[in-house]
């Protein structure tokens, strides 16, 4: 085997799995600094820098994230799914996320929830 391609064999094999069901990024894009979460039944209230502060999310097929301005679930919700729906005033939609990695990412912004997320709750559907 060659230098190189035993080289890149070499990184591959050393990346790690992805282990989340749910990646908020700081950025958009699924750029920035990043917290991942596996389902849960329980909400997770942003911290860390992280309060007020996403600008993207990644969710895994299968698994879906809700997103609130207000600590404990109050205020605005935004119901993002890994195939790519989502949920949000009362409209199903399908236009506004991408797939990538076995799943769908999106940026926020054209949801008007930029910036804006305080609480994060990861699920799998059933």
């Amino acid at each position: 085997m060659n230098n190189v391609l035993g080289a890149t064999l070499l990184l591959f094999m050393s990346l790690p799995a992805v282990a989340a069901d749910c990646i908020s990024y700081k950025d958009v894009d699924r750029l920035g600094e990043r917290f991942e979460q596996t389902a849960i039944a329980q909400s997770y209230e942003l911290k860390n820098g992280f309060n007020d502060a996403i600008s993207s999310v990644w969710i895994r097929e299968g698994y879906y994230a809700v997103l609130s301005t207000d600590l404990k679930f109050q205020g605005t919700k935004i119901h993002l799914y890994g195939s790519g729906m989502s949920f949000t005033k009362d409209a199903w939609q399908f236009d506004k996320g991408q797939s990538a990695d076995a799943g769908t990412w999106y940026n926020l912004v054209p949801f008007s929830f930029n910036d804006t997320a305080t609480s994060v709750l990861c699920l799998k559907l059933p």
